[in-house]
């Protein structure tokens, strides 16, 4: 898969709405930002995670994930 992205999957977040997206996240060594209003159960929220009910709170946190240094 890194080879696809061209970049390492802990470099990746992967965004999602239901405890599938959470599953693949999880199995491809990517973080998991979770939107609330989505597939995922009532009241599911993911073990690890960041959790957005609007979009832009999310687009936000992911802006400032990239300017975080990385290893």
């Amino acid at each position: 898969m890194s080879d696809q992205l061209g970049c390492a999957p802990d470099e990746c977040v992967y965004v999602g709405d239901s405890e599938l997206d959470h599953d693949v996240a999880r199995a491809a060594g990517m973080a998991f930002c979770f939107l609330t209003y989505g597939y995922a159960e009532p009241f599911w929220a993911p073990e690890v995670g960041d959790s957005f009910d609007c979009f832009p709170s999310l687009t936000s946190a992911i802006a400032a994930r990239a300017l975080l240094p990385h290893a």
